[in-house]
């Protein structure tokens, strides 16, 4: 089967298109296969969705992860504000 005959078979937001003589899946980021249907995101995917507060940036590491911190937040998840406080 063709995805001409049968565009939905492309997953995930795949879409048809014709390669030479022939129809294939195009697949957007983070997926491929002859139909998008496997994911390429790490198989830890402990930052998605991100756990980190206010604006922090998670990294995964090893099989857990870590939060950078912006200026003025610390902890865990960035939850603790360390600004001082005005009046």
């Amino acid at each position: 089967t063709s995805c001409q005959s049968n565009p939905s078979m492309c997953l995930n937001g795949g879409y048809c298109t014709l390669a030479g003589n022939t129809y294939q899946c195009a697949c957007p980021y983070g997926f491929t296969g002859q139909y998008c249907q496997t994911s390429t995101a790490p198989t830890n995917a402990q930052c998605s969705p991100n756990p980190c507060s206010n604006s922090g940036e998670c990294s995964v590491v090893g099989s857990g992860f870590r939060c950078n911190c912006p200026p003025g937040y610390s902890g865990t998840l960035c939850e603790t504000n360390i600004r001082p406080r005005n009046g």
